[in-house]
């Protein structure tokens, strides 16, 4: 085990090419980022209370909506965002033991895109809508599937322990019997009688099929209130027939 915990100065590592089991950056405040050599890597990191960290290679990555190209959003079909740039909202970061109101941000982990703002519903341009926490699709025979967008409308009880990861999506493909879970580390909360809205991108071309059903099913796992949710399947076709759209009704 390395251990550089309690380094006030550090901001960047740049990993060598070695493997070490551990690596201990506890309260280094100052760490902004991990990235690693070719063949370099650790087999897990501690970075508790690391409150500036917000990039490790192969982990996570989370950056503002005003720095990400609207380009980058509207691929994962994130359409009709550029107006929260200057929205805040709290988010709890249990990666880094973290509670803290900032811009609207994009969370990346696990090959999942995510983001969190405040809100009453479902985006306009989601195709299934519904009340409550379960909802099931059917994947288009006509047209080559990009990914999958879910959105949950949930509010947290405020008595909950910031550091539990108090929701989890499961997206079923019913048709393979195949679930992905997801539990994010960071999520938003709510102000009080307020509600939040997530969303997360999966990139799912490889894992569905034409004509598969699939089932999206979200569950708080602390006290709280799950309000509506949603889905939309994205097709390669659909990427810039959503964007135009959303651009008109912006200028109406």
């Amino acid at each position: 085990m390395l251990d550089l915990s309690w380094c006030p100065k550090l901001e960047k590592i740049q990993w060598p090419a070695i493997v070490v089991k551990e690596l201990n950056v506890t309260e280094c405040r100052s760490l902004q980022q991990i990235t690693y050599d070719t063949e370099g890597r650790t087999l897990s990191i501690q970075h508790g209370a690391c409150m500036r960290l917000c990039y490790v290679q192969y982990g996570f990555k989370t950056k503002p909506v005003r720095e990400i190209d609207v380009r980058l959003i509207n691929n994962v079909g994130f359409f009709s965002l550029d107006s929260m740039a200057d929205v805040e909202v709290m988010i709890t970061n249990c990666i880094v033991w973290s509670k803290v109101k900032r811009p609207v941000e994009i969370l990346w982990e696990c090959g999942l895109f995510s983001i969190y703002f405040p809100g009453q519903e479902v985006p306009f341009w989601f195709m299934y809508k519904i009340n409550g926490p379960t909802i099931t699709l059917n994947v288009s025979s006509n047209h080559q599937i990009r990914g999958l967008n879910v959105c949950v409308v949930y509010t947290l009880s405020d008595i909950v322990n910031w550091l539990q990861d108090p929701i989890e999506v499961k997206v079923h493909n019913k048709s393979e019997h195949f679930v992905w879970p997801y539990r994010p580390r960071c999520y938003g909360v709510p102000e009080a009688d307020g509600y939040i809205v997530w969303l997360c991108y999966f990139g799912l071309e490889v894992l569905l099929e034409k004509g598969d059903e699939v089932e999206v099913s979200f569950e708080m796992k602390v006290e709280g209130q799950i309000k509506d949710c949603g889905a939309h399947l994205l097709y390669y076709e659909e990427v810039k027939e959503i964007k135009q759209y959303c651009d008109t009704l912006l200028c109406c």
